[in-house]
């Protein structure tokens, strides 16, 4: 994936614009002491909008998994946890 400063993609849009949009090119746009953002094809960014629930859930899922497969993890009754809930929204 082609990366380039922000200053050149100013300069360079339409070309920029017309490699992402005819050859489904990624370009990351980079400007110093910052995360790069990238320009991706629509059919991309799609994909990643229809995968990113999924994969949303896998994550929601990992954390309690891996605590209740852990003999050592921190156990609480659930008037416990739905008093603790209550007291957070206080």
């Amino acid at each position: 994936m082609p990366a380039i400063s922000l200053g050149n993609a100013k300069r360079s849009f339409a070309d920029i614009f017309n490699q992402v949009a005819t050859a489904a090119e990624h370009v990351a746009i980079q400007q110093p002491e910052q995360d790069p953002v990238y320009v991706i094809p629509a059919k991309d960014y799609e994909l990643f909008q229809s995968l990113l629930p999924q994969a949303e859930d896998a994550s929601d899922l990992q954390i309690p998994e891996e605590r209740m497969s852990n003999p050592n993890a921190k156990r609480i009754v659930f008037d416990e946890f739905l008093a603790a809930l209550k007291h957070s929204r206080e």
